[in-house]
């Protein structure tokens, strides 16, 4: 019994003494470091050098780029014990000639703050015209606001209008981007280089990995002409110096990426009848430009096809536009001599929204051959543009692009015309007014097609019993009664086409008056009686729905004016039908007024206020002409009659001029005039 006991008491202390040793132990006391079982000597190189080499691999994985020597990546095991013989081992292997050339810890590159940099002003009062805010992200523009009073938002509160706008894409302007330094480039920050920053000028730079490459970009925003301060095209320009310097003993070759101008924004999307663009002037080899426009909606098509084009031609500026502004980058030396790009490519940035893509240029440069430093002077390559923001105005815009400002087929109407805008505005100090002044020159200019119009309408009136009679005796048959009322005109020297010459002439001046309200940057928030904008319709209320089919968002009182007028100059002017073609011929011109008053209801307030005023001369003008006596248009005549020769009609008396009308009796007194002048002088009054 009483071994029973030893043998129970042995088993529990042993029992015991494993569960001490083998788990409390351990987690009480913890084990010495291995180090201890090496000599003293290899336990101190085993302890200080990888702490070291431990610190500069992780700056280096921290700051050097991806292709960074494979050194850099050893820290990852270094924490293991059984590497540190390995890292201990490593400042031999640095003497090895192969990482000879790793630049040291203290010129590795530095991360920068991000921050932004504020060129030019706000305040218009002051000698620019744009407050430019720059980003150390690549060095790139962010923000282009203007500071005219003119180009403000057209929504209210009316704040400066920005040209670039960072919300509405996420790329930069002039951004920059090079293979040979870092991958990440786009999302690096630049150093602003201490002391250069000025009101009006700022550098950035940014050197390679192994900093044998330096980037250099500097930027200087155009003030007003201080000689003429009528000229603002100086002010409408920033100039970017972009400089590549190479420090190493050897000769290397750069090439670098560039992008174009982004964030333009849309106004009035409504109405516009024009939405982002892409405009390129290809230099041709005689010096000339060869202007291509690329619609938003082109380059959308072209994107989901994988078609978008490239280009391989210099070019004198290349960037984007919209209606009334235009952001372009011009390199400034001549592109045929020495091009720097070597291609061109448009490409869609964002998802596709037919005509309210989000589009832009990414520009490639040839590659730079850099000569080796010598003694200690890098050598160096530098490509200068300028960046042109603002209104597409022949004023301000560079030599060579006023191209971008296209009026189309009518330019040769529209120039023209909005000269005689601005003689008429400088007069009067509206816009309103000078249209109203333009719509007296163009109808007085007229004015004789106009009488002849109003002649041959009172021909036509004059001829209606005779083709009323025609139509009885011939009846249905349309070809005879064609030949016959061709004989009948002929007969009577009527032309039916004489009255369609106003109408034909006054074409070509409403397609330029339209085209010209819709790209001069003058008329837009342009002011008259209630309209806020004479480019826009003139919107006097928000409707309280949306118009199906129409799409009408937006009361205009103006196409109701217009639409009204023309049906109420229809019914003044235009005969009683003599039968019932005629009948309904009129009301086919009824419904084509309505139809019209529905096109013109989202044209430019400009136009309508044209067209008012040009049918409101046009029914004074019917008026105060001659008419001819109701006996004179009313009685028939029978065949007999019109085959006798008509007697010739006494002169007659200064009374009778009373019924000629003001206008008709300016006429005949300007007949007689040069009737007087063919006599001879001997028989002369």
């Amino acid at each position: 019994m009483e071994q029973k006991r030893y043998l129970l008491f042995f088993s529990l202390s042993a029992a015991f003494l494993l569960v001490w040793l083998g788990f409390v132990v351990p987690r009480l006391v913890p084990p010495r470091p291995a180090a201890q079982k090496k000599p003293a000597a290899n336990a101190k190189a085993a302890a200080q050098p990888p702490k070291a080499e431990q610190v500069v691999a992780k700056d280096e994985a921290a700051s050097q780029p991806a292709n960074a020597d494979p050194a850099g990546e050893k820290p990852a095991s270094a924490p293991q014990p059984a590497d540190k013989p390995e890292i201990a081992d490593k400042p031999q292997a640095a003497e090895q000639p192969d990482t000879a050339e790793k630049p040291p810890a203290e010129i590795q590159p530095v991360k920068y703050p991000r921050t932004q940099v504020l060129l030019g002003s706000i305040e218009n009062r002051s000698d620019y015209r744009q407050l430019v805010t720059l980003t150390s992200r690549g060095a790139a523009v962010e923000r282009i606001e203007l500071n005219d009073p003119r180009y403000t938002e057209l929504v209210k509160p009316h704040r400066p209008l920005s040209l670039i706008e960072p919300a509405l894409t996420s790329e930069q302007t002039l951004l920059t981007t090079s293979p040979q330094f870092q991958k990440d480039l786009a999302e690096l920050d630049w150093e602003v280089v201490p002391g250069s920053q000025t009101e009006s000028a700022v550098d950035f730079r940014l050197f390679s990995g192994d900093r044998s490459l330096e980037l250099l970009k500097r930027y200087r925003l155009g003030k007003l002409d201080d000689a003429h301060r009528a000229n603002e095209s100086p002010a409408y320009l920033l100039r970017l110096d972009l400089t590549v310097k190479n420090h190493s003993a050897k000769p290397q070759i750069v090439n670098y990426e560039m992008q174009g101008p982004v964030g333009l924004p849309l106004e009035n999307l409504e109405n516009t009848q024009k939405h982002r663009d892409i405009v390129v002037g290809f230099l041709k080899p005689d010096g000339s430009i060869d202007h291509k426009l690329i619609p938003a909606k082109t380059i959308a098509d072209a994107a989901n096809n994988n078609k978008l084009e490239e280009w391989n031609k210099p070019f004198k500026y290349i960037g984007a536009d919209v209606q009334y502004f235009a952001v372009l980058v011009l390199p400034v030396d001549d592109q045929l001599q020495s091009p720097y790009f070597k291609t061109s490519q448009e490409e869609l940035l964002g998802k596709p929204n037919a005509e309210k893509s989000q589009v832009g240029v990414r520009l490639s440069s040839v590659d730079l051959a850099l000569p080796a430093a010598k003694k200690g002077v890098p050598s160096e390559a530098t490509h200068a543009f300028e960046l042109f923001a603002g209104p597409k105005r022949d004023d301000v815009l560079p030599d060579k692009t006023s191209k971008v400002l296209d009026y189309g087929m009518f330019s040769s109407i529209s120039r023209p015309m909005l000269w005689l805008l601005g003689r008429f505005y400088t007069l009067f100090g509206s816009y309103g007014v000078a249209i109203i002044c333009l719509t007296v020159v163009v109808r007085g200019s007229l004015f004789p097609l106009s009488i002849k119009q109003a002649r041959s309408a009172a021909k036509m009136q004059e001829l209606q019993p005779e083709l009323a009679e025609l139509r009885e005796k011939i009846g249905k048959d349309k070809e005879k009664m064609l030949r016959a009322q061709q004989e009948l005109f002929r007969k009577h020297n009527y032309n039916p086409f004489a009255g369609c010459l106003p109408v034909l002439f006054q074409l070509p001046i409403f397609m330029g008056l339209y085209q010209a309200l819709n790209h001069s940057v003058d008329l837009r928030m342009a002011p008259f009686l209630w309209i806020n904008n004479l480019a826009a319709p003139d919107a006097l209320f928000p409707l309280p729905m949306r118009i199906p089919l129409l799409g009408w968002t937006d009361f205009n009182l103006l196409p109701f004016i217009t639409t009204g007028l023309f049906t109420l100059q229809q019914k003044m002017f235009m005969p009683p039908p003599a039968n019932e073609e005629q009948a309904m011929q009129q009301k086919m011109m009824t419904y084509m007024t309505v139809f019209m008053g529905i096109m013109f209801y989202r044209v430019p307030a400009g136009l309508c206020v044209y067209f008012i005023a040009s049918s409101l001369w046009g029914m004074a003008e019917r008026k105060l002409l001659p008419k001819k006596s109701p006996a004179a248009l009313s009685a028939p005549r029978s065949p007999v009659e019109n085959s006798r020769p008509k007697p010739t009609a006494p002169p007659a008396d200064k009374d009778d001029d009373a019924s000629l009308g003001f206008l008709g009796r300016l006429l005949k007194a300007a007949e007689k005039e040069v009737a007087a002048k063919k006599l001879p002088p001997g028989k002369r009054r």
